[in-house]
């Protein structure tokens, strides 16, 4: 039984037999490779996206009104602004807001002063009684990854904003990109020359048994005393982030536990470092260790290690 190919098998056939076949593949591999190591790439792109927010407040009138009278005539200024790829508006009881989306990639600065320079000439066109446009620059990293919306029947608006708020602490509580950003920085600025070697004198050399031995690396003329400066204020500073909660305490210790090392060190002395003047003396690690479950847990460990090492030396 003969059959006839088609267009497919005709072609399949001329590039099986062809010695061309392997060149054409050795070529598309070539190329390939090419466009790999050609590609432009970057570990942390910066994308930059301008919108820029305006609010036009108008008392006593209806959203319709504003719409009319105030959104549609700022919406029209703003198309005429170059580089604005959408604009989104709300028109609410005596409130106007618009969003002007610019194109990827343009200047942020330059779009601001554009818009401004636009919003300028259009101030007079809007109805007496209103206010004059407010700007608020955004960048991408002010969209939301994700919105909730609250709702129950029963509840007021005021119990709902009480929630929300409730609900915004208990979401600020988990770590996010920006605590990790500044924990990486805080790693950074350790890693730096002269801050290496005051950590390394101090972890090789600072191991008091007394309290006039602690205290005799704060006199100025100690040879410990600039790296014991350097090292105990550095801590006091990253533990202070904490302590404040800018960044969640057990996540940065749990990243940061060396300070802990030297607090370990000088705890039996603190009241007398204190009583000489030092008044701030290891505050915030005494918190850390105190108030931060990741801090007791880490000082159950170091105080008998500690212990282990004085009797040794």
């Amino acid at each position: 039984m003969t059959g006839t190919n088609g267009f497919a098998g005709r072609l399949a056939a001329t590039f099986i037999h062809s010695k061309l076949t392997p060149l054409v593949i050795a070529a598309s591999l070539l190329l390939g490779l090419y466009a790999v190591i050609a590609l432009p790439r970057e570990e942390e792109p910066q994308i930059i996206v301008p919108m820029i927010d305006v609010f036009v407040e108008m008392p006593g009138a209806s959203p319709t009104e504003v719409e009319q009278r105030v959104t549609r005539p700022i919406e029209q200024a703003l198309w005429e602004v170059a580089g604005v790829e959408y604009l989104y508006s709300t028109s609410s009881p005596g409130r106007s807001m618009t969003i002007a989306r610019f194109l990827v990639g343009e200047n942020e600065e330059q779009a601001l002063v554009r818009l401004n320079q636009k919003l300028a000439t259009t101030r007079s066109s809007l109805p007496p009684g209103t206010s004059a446009p407010s700007v608020q620059l955004r960048s991408i990293d002010d969209v939301p990854v994700m919105s909730l919306t609250l709702w129950g029947t029963g509840y007021d608006d005021v119990r709902l904003r009480a929630i929300g708020r409730q609900l915004q602490d208990v979401l600020k509580e988990a770590p996010d990109h920006h605590d990790a950003e500044l924990i990486l920085k805080l790693y950074d600025l350790r890693r730096e020359s002269v801050m290496r070697e005051s950590r390394t004198t101090i972890n090789a050399k600072y191991w008091p048994r007394n309290a006039d031995e602690a205290l005799a690396v704060t006199a100025t003329d100690h040879p410990l005393n600039t790296a014991y400066r350097q090292t105990s204020g550095y801590w006091e500073m990253v533990y202070g982030i904490a302590r404040h909660g800018i960044v969640p305490a057990d996540f940065l210790v749990e990243n940061n536990a060396e300070g802990l090392f030297l607090f370990a060190r000088a705890e039996p002395y603190v009241e007398r470092l204190r009583q000489a003047g030092f008044v701030r003396a290891f505050r915030n690690a005494e918190w850390v260790a105190t108030n931060c479950e990741v801090g007791r847990s880490l000082m159950e460990g170091l105080r008998p290690y500690i212990k282990q090492i004085l009797d040794k030396r």
